[in-house]
This record gives structure tokens, sequence and C-alpha cells, in this order.
């Protein structure tokens, strides 16, 4: 089965409005048997979209196989960061979650935060944090 894949709609930058078109495109097409796959990499996003986007999810219980959140304006600290994603790929609403090339701290940063470093090793290959 091919998957679906959901680009951001003609803009490659989304505002609000076009934003909510892409969580009412992500629930209409969540409950397919094909694969969904969300693309909004290069949208100048930032954490609150991530967070918005997550608890859209949850309401809705969309699944998804991938999501790729690279290259926007993401900036946030660890520990919010490893709560939006233990809801999302802990809980298997996505499969798979690129978050590479945003404004996020120093991997090497991560060594003072052991738990969080921790969780992000155990998700493995499902969660992308580089460039």
């Amino acid at each position: 089965m091919a998957p679906y894949v959901i680009r951001a709609p003609q803009r490659r930058i989304l505002n609000d409005e076009l934003f909510d078109t892409v969580l009412h495109e992500v629930t209409n097409v969540s409950s397919l048997r094909n694969p969904v796959v969300v693309y909004l990499a290069g949208a100048n996003l930032h954490f609150q979209h991530l967070q918005k986007l997550t608890h859209h999810f949850e309401q809705t219980q969309s699944r998804v196989f991938a999501l790729d959140m690279s290259m926007n304006l993401i900036q946030t600290d660890w520990a919010s960061l490893n709560e939006v994603v233990n809801r999302l790929l802990g809980s298997n609403l996505v499969g798979y979650l690129d978050l590479g090339m945003n404004y996020l701290p120093a991997i090497s940063s991560l060594d003072e935060s052991l738990a969080v470093k921790q969780n992000f090793m155990k998700l493995g290959q499902r969660l992308s944090l580089l460039d």
C-alpha cells in the first residue's frame, strides 16, 4: 500500500489558518488503511505548532507513520521537548518523528539531562534530532 502524504498547502510558509487545514486533512485521512506521512518541513512552524499538533493527534486518535517537522523554527528546552516526544512516540501516535535542523539546544547539552538523553536513546531510530 502506498503512503498518503500530506504536505503544506500550496504555500511553503504556514499561517495559523493553513495549519488548521493541515490538521483537518490529517484527521480525514488517518482512518484510511494506507500509512500517512505528514511532511511539514521548512514551513515556518514553532514549538506551539508541535504542541497543537500533538494535542490534536491525542484528541482525534490520529495515527501517522511519519511526521517531518525538520527545518522549522522550533525553539524549546529539552524537558519540554521530551514531554511532547513522549506523547507522540510513547503512545504510538507517530511512528517516526524528524525534528532536525531546528533551533534546539546543542546535542552535547543532553549530558546535563541524563533522563531525557536516556529517553531519546530508548526511542532509537524513531526520533531524529540531527541536522
